[in-house]
């Protein structure tokens, strides 16, 4: 067994540059060989080894037995101990996870914890190729993708797994092997647990149909490891090319010839990247989201954890959480704005002559001062906004003028305007309301400047 370990870990480079390993040692067979299996190898590699017992509170004198087993184990090698203490059921209560869920937790934190005291160090965990399997079967079960397939893999960040190119059996028959004795954890028997179903009812009858069922699954998980690295890269490499991110949240353009596994993989990627989890994330929400890519513009449903997408004229926009600020400056004539966003806008008054040339400029517009009726404001929309639209004074509210021009609605909050009261005067980057235009009546001009607006009418 100790070539295949050897070999498996210089295939993945597992030990590579290690300096310490800390292992996590339960006191049964999996984790007493793993134990042994980093003995043998330390000479070889160079490293130190640490081992780490957590004793969650539960299973009575069991587990106080599999605490006295891993002290003398590892007085009689000489090999460092580190102990925790947890109470599960009450710790499980409080973080309202199940006490599996819990147990992990404090684990692989109590393995995080000794790892930060050394440099280049390792967590080496003693996942087998049994459990690679249950793994499998039990994604398969649930619902999963190339990625589930893999099941359990070689390493993720500093977590390895040298034991995962070897077989149940094979573990047993080592520790038989060097005469090394080991804990039985009873709740392991119980089919009250999903894994354990599988690992004592599902593994053992698979095993009936092909006695390398295991090792064939595995093999396979293997496959689906390599391929899902080439086509994660390959979605990488896409969604650097399609995706624009900024304060609001990622605008995702639609790759071209790209076929739906590649689009939701990007999909994934947004929200990955937008909220850090995709726990409870459906294949559902998924594909609806990519349906989107086809719907008209302005469409928007909301998934889990506030996540807001929109269809708009150039992809899917998954918009960030965010408060709402709303901003409201009144200007005096002359003076310079400069906005939150960093745009700027200037003004001047101006004495109109009759035959003067208007600016075509889209950023710069002429306005007849004389018509304002209110407080001239800079600020961001408002529920009764509107401008007018003709020389008959028809009205248009603000919110389908948005729509007509296509303006996406997660920015729409966020757009400074030119106010007359509730009447707008001007969208930066678009029209002017009708009723401020020049005519051969007008004396004197507003003229306003803006800087850096992008929506253009």
């Amino acid at each position: 067994m100790l070539s295949e370990v050897i070999e498996f870990n210089n295939r993945y480079g597992l030990l590579d540059g290690c300096g310490s390993v800390i292992v996590g040692l339960s006191g049964g067979a999996d984790s007493v060989a793993l134990f042994h299996v980093l003995r043998e190898l330390r000479s070889r590699y160079g490293f130190s080894i640490i081992a780490v017992h957590v004793h969650h509170g539960i299973r009575g004198e069991e587990a106080d037995r599999d605490l006295d087993f891993c002290r003398n184990l590892c007085r009689r090698y000489g090999v460092e101990l580190r102990e925790f203490f947890y109470d599960i059921p009450k710790l499980a209560k409080e973080l309202s996870l199940s006490p599996e869920e819990a147990g992990r937790k404090v684990r692989y934190d109590s393995f995080r914890s000794v790892a930060s005291e050394y440099e280049n160090s390792r967590i080496a965990v003693a996942h087998h190729g049994n459990d690679r399997a249950e793994t499998v079967i039990f994604n398969m079960t649930r619902g999963t993708g190339m990625k589930g397939l893999r099941g359990i893999v070689p390493m993720r960040d500093n977590i390895i797994r040298p034991l995962l190119c070897v077989t149940k059996a094979d573990i047993l028959g080592y520790l038989d092997e060097i005469h090394q004795d080991y804990c039985l954890d009873s709740t392991n028997e119980s089919n009250d647990y999903s894994r354990n179903r599988i690992r004592n009812v599902i593994l053992p009858e698979l095993a009936k149909i092909n006695s390398n069922a295991v090792s064939n699954i595995c093999s396979m998980a293997d496959k689906m490891m390599e391929l899902n690295d080439f086509v994660e890269n390959y979605i990488d490499d896409m969604y650097d090319k399609c995706a624009v991110e900024d304060e609001r949240g990622i605008l995702l353009k639609r790759p071209d010839n790209a076929c739906p596994y590649i689009v939701k993989g990007m999909i994934i990627k947004a929200i990955s990247n937008l909220k850090g989890t995709l726990k409870d994330i459906t294949d559902n929400h998924i594909t609806e989201i990519c349906e989107m890519f086809d719907k008209r513009n302005g469409r928007r449903i909301d998934i889990k954890y506030g996540i807001t997408v929109e269809k708009e004229e150039k992809g899917i926009f998954f918009l960030k959480d965010s408060d709402i600020t709303y901003n409201e400056y009144e200007v005096e004539v002359p003076s310079k704005l400069i906005l939150p966003d960093g745009n700027f806008m200037e003004f001047k008054k101006i004495l109109w002559n009759k035959g003067q040339k208007i600016s075509n400029e889209v950023c710069t517009k002429f306005f007849d001062y004389d018509r304002i009726k209110d407080r001239l404001l800079v600020r961001n929309r408002r529920k009764d906004d509107y401008l007018v639209v003709n020389s008959a004074g028809n009205r248009k509210k603000l919110n389908r003028y948005f729509i007509d021009c296509k303006i996406p609605e997660h920015i729409r909050d966020s757009i400074f305007l030119l106010a007359d009261g509730d009447h707008i005067m001007w969208v930066p980057g678009g029209r002017i309301s009708e009723e401020y235009k020049i005519t051969e009546d007008t004396k004197n001009v507003l003229c306003v400047e803006c800087g850096g607006s992008e929506w253009k009418e």
